[in-house]
């Protein structure tokens, strides 16, 4: 009977030595080419508003290539807007930005230069960290104000995570939540 708890013993040790290992490599930051692809999905918007007139669905295409050392991320968000679903207006809005590494591991900066945000730019940086990569952007207002917003897109089973938040002085001000599936490399 000892013999057989040593047994247990040890193959319980053994069990979480392993568990303790794979979240530990999970945690790991993933290299940058594990973003790459072409990536397509949906997502849901809420703002203040949407308690009383409902979330809105956007369609998502988010492109991640390889550039240099560094990266080149484009996104397209298709955003259906107005009272008649069948009858809604349609706006598109597409960005894409170059990134080099910074000394900073795991840290990039645009390849264009970010402008002052005082002045009216904005600053730009992204990062790879764990299974995310987030890219944040910083402007100030005309009336002094900020607003940061700021994009992650995690790797999952199911394909990419899109988690958007815009904030402003006064908190949130829309978040955006998706999943999209890849594509093509």
């Amino acid at each position: 009977m000892a013999g057989m708890k040593q047994m247990l013993f040890g193959a319980v040790i053994a069990g979480a030595v392993m568990i303790g290992t794979t979240l530990s490599s999970l945690a790991a930051d993933l290299p940058l080419k594990a973003f790459f692809g072409v990536w397509s999905g949906s997502g849901l918007a809420r703002n203040e508003e949407s308690d009383y007139f409902g979330l809105t669905i956007r369609d998502l295409d988010v492109t991640i290539q390889g550039n240099g050392k560094g990266f080149t991320l484009g996104w397209t968000t298709v955003l259906r807007e107005g009272g008649d679903p069948k009858n809604a207006k349609v706006k598109r809005k597409s960005e894409s930005l170059n990134f080099q590494p910074t000394a900073r591991p795991g840290i990039y900066a645009p390849s264009e230069s970010s402008r002052d945000p005082v002045g009216g730019g904005r600053t730009i940086w992204a990062r790879v960290k764990d299974q995310t990569i987030t890219v944040n952007t910083l402007s100030v207002l005309d009336d002094g104000g900020f607003e940061l917003q700021r994009y992650d897109r995690t790797l999952t089973d199911l394909g990419l995570e899109l988690d958007f938040i815009s904030v402003r002085d006064h908190g949130i001000v829309r978040r955006v939540t998706g999943r999209l599936t890849k594509q093509a490399n």
